[in-house]
């Protein structure tokens, strides 16, 4: 799965390990092709706008399930803490 968004998203060395633990959650909770589909996050994200990307993220996650929605991806994604997803 990390392959597939490394080999997606050329900039994905550019992003910190907690907001490369979020999208590997997400493709994880959602797939990895819709993750790749959410344009409007990603191109958000690849430009480093994480208010933004995060306003994106919600409203996806909010569409596709309530039970996919996770506040704490969502933070993670926009302030990027200095603390891990498993500590979240």
């Amino acid at each position: 799965m990390v392959e597939t968004l490394e080999s997606a998203l050329p900039w994905w060395d550019d992003l910190s390990p907690e907001r490369k633990g979020v999208m590997f959650e997400l493709a994880q909770r959602i797939g990895v092709d819709q993750v790749l589909g959410m344009r409007e996050f990603l191109e958000a994200a690849r430009v480093g706008a994480w208010d933004i990307a995060e306003m994106h993220l919600r409203d996806r996650l909010w569409y596709y399930r309530t039970d996919v929605f996770d506040e704490s991806l969502c933070l993670l994604m926009r302030k990027n803490p200095q603390k891990s997803l498993d500590a979240a």
